[in-house]
């Protein structure tokens, strides 16, 4: 296979794979199903820790799973497991550092996804991913790492430049 092929198809596997994470990761508030919740308290400790920061995805919760919900009429959202699933289809849950579960008990409708990552100590992470200085030298870097690649796919007759002119003397 050519060097030419090889290129192409490595920028098809990338151009797929970065469509596959966009669409793992279409946020919630552009009609994707998927959120970033910041847990906060110690309730689902030793699992998540204050801080952390869980992609969560909207499906059907059962029990075992870890899920972000909504409590009507308080702010904020809370990030505990799925006990049990009542047969008026509310959710039984409590967090992992708790001796009891949850009330009031939340339905299909109050839950916002379910964990399908952790990003331990995720909270300062994204404060760091969003300081204009380091946005401003990943974007730089990135310019700098397109460039050099695109000049190493040209031949080595375009990357070398012009023949010098030889003059007759």
């Amino acid at each position: 296979m050519t060097r030419r092929r090889l290129t192409d198809a490595a920028s098809w596997c990338e151009l797929i794979v970065a469509a596959a994470v966009l669409w793992m990761l279409w946020p919630a508030w552009l009609g994707g199903g998927t959120s970033l919740i910041v847990v906060s308290g110690v309730s689902m400790e030793p699992t998540y820790h204050d801080g952390d920061v869980l992609i969560v995805h909207d499906m059907h919760a059962e029990p075992g799973d870890v899920i972000a919900f909504r409590v009507p009429g308080r702010e904020g959202q809370i990030v505990h497991r799925v006990v049990e699933r009542r047969s008026d289809g509310r959710l039984l849950v409590q967090g992992d550092n708790r001796e009891t579960p949850d009330l009031p008990l939340p339905s299909d409708a109050d839950v916002i996804g379910v964990a399908v990552v952790q990003i331990p100590f995720g909270k300062q992470l994204l404060r760091l991913a969003t300081d204009p200085l380091v946005l401003g030298v990943g974007a730089g870097c990135w310019v700098i790492a397109h460039g050099i690649r695109r000049a190493m796919q040209q031949p080595p007759s375009v990357r070398a430049g012009p023949e010098p002119e030889v003059g007759l003397a």
